[in-house]
């Protein structure tokens, strides 16, 4: 990462940011030294230094005509950078707080569901869902996921998951077969919780992500396999809408049966403990 893209960060103007390391490297000079060593136009050159006198970052040599620029001192110019970030970090905190007691006081509103459709607009949406999980993911996972065919890319999400992500908790619902047996044993050995189901299908798939997000699915077609691409969800629903959601998955997960770390090592079906 370069400098000037780090100043772009702190919200500086691109040429500014280029006018203004150039200064700090050349010292004292004058507009068109700087147009020559940053190759930026020179009317350009003289809008950046117009900004950058204005924000206190440069300062002009005292003559009416010509006169060189000198780039303000590091210290002052980031002394000042950082009483503004803080500023805006005191700002952001505040509003926070006051959004939060005005989304807390509408908290049991029932807020938008949306329908979904198609087998990539619920790829996008799941994976969505799981590159932003923070604190919980609880999967009722449907066969079109764990196979076979099995879909790989699901697995290496919730390693990702609680490997780098470090989500707290995760429990998966799948019915475990020769294919995906390597991919499960995986998700165990991340310290993910997962629960073996006797039944391939189910009536709905449904995934739950932290306090504010679902997808349920409807099984849509058998042939040529059971394919799960329409339903609901929500990327904001209130904790009155995700009560219900929160309970079918829990009811569903108490007929299944968890897998304990024994079957990472061998792979025994046997290595297994009923749901307490």
């Amino acid at each position: 990462m370069s400098l000037e893209d780090d100043l772009i960060k702190l919200n500086w103007n691109k040429n500014d940011a280029i006018v203004y390391i150039a200064l700090i490297k050349l010292g004292a000079t004058t507009p068109q030294a700087l147009s020559e060593s940053t190759g930026i136009d020179r009317t350009r050159v003289y809008d950046s230094l117009k900004r950058l006198i204005a924000a206190g970052k440069v300062l002009k040599e005292d003559r009416e005509w010509g006169g060189k620029y000198q780039a303000m001192s590091v210290d002052d110019v980031f002394t000042q950078e950082v009483e503004i970030i803080k500023k805006q970090l005191d700002i952001a905190a505040k509003l926070k707080q006051q959004l939060k007691d005005i989304e807390k006081s509408k908290e049991d509103e029932q807020r938008l569901v949306w329908a979904i459709q198609g087998k990539k607009n619920v790829r996008d949406t799941i994976e969505g869902y799981l590159e932003t999980a923070k604190e919980r993911v609880f999967w009722l996972m449907s066969p079109d996921m764990f196979g076979p065919p099995m879909q790989k890319w699901a697995f290496d999400r919730l390693v990702k998951c609680k490997a780098e992500r470090k989500v707290r908790e995760i429990k998966v619902s799948l019915q475990v077969n020769d294919e995906n047996t390597p991919y499960v044993k995986n998700l165990i050995d991340a310290g993910i919780e997962v629960y073996n189901r006797r039944e391939l299908l189910l009536p709905l798939a449904l995934l739950v992500v932290d306090t504010n997000k679902f997808i349920q699915l409807s099984l849509s077609t058998f042939d040529p396999a059971p394919e799960y691409n329409f339903g609901i969800y929500g990327n904001n629903v209130s904790p009155a809408q995700l009560k219900g959601v929160e309970y079918f998955f829990l009811y569903t997960l108490k007929d299944h049966v968890q897998l304990d770390p024994n079957f990472a090592k061998n792979g025994n079906l046997a290595a297994a403990s009923p749901r307490k």
